[in-house]
């Protein structure tokens, strides 16, 4: 891939992430405003099948973010080549390189943010449920 390439597949590969876990995130805040809002009128079989679901959009969510994070280990992994190789020919593709290397925190806010909220969603879902009844 040439340096177009890489930037342009690290720039829709992280905008691609970004919306799935705005996406989520929200999916996840409506929950929590449907058990705090609706609890009174919550059932059992309603909660189970609305955690049910969440669980399902979670797992498929969760399966894009890693095809994601793996998309991007590639593009700098080929970035770290082009500038191996001395073809690199603008200070792009080295900062793209670099990237992985100085991005650390990223990665373990994400691996630690999104199961706590998964399970803070579920919890506090099942919580609503079983104060209103």
């Amino acid at each position: 891939m040439n340096e177009f390439d890489l930037v342009f597949a690290w720039s829709e590969t992280t905008g691609h992430l970004w919306s799935m876990i705005q996406f989520w995130v929200s999916i996840s805040f409506g929950l929590i405003v449907v058990a705090h809002i609706a609890a009174q009128k919550l059932n059992i079989v309603l909660v189970s099948t609305m955690i049910l679901l969440y669980s399902f959009v979670s797992i498929f969510i969760g399966s894009l973010i890693i095809a994601d994070g793996d998309i991007l280990q590639a593009v700098y992994l080929d970035a770290q080549k082009l500038v191996d190789a001395k073809e690199a020919t603008s200070a792009t593709i080295s900062a793209l390189a670099n990237y992985q290397k100085k991005e650390q925190f990223g990665g373990f806010f994400m691996a630690l943010a999104l199961p706590v909220t998964f399970f803070s969603t579920i919890a506090y879902f099942i919580y609503s449920y079983r104060k209103s009844s």
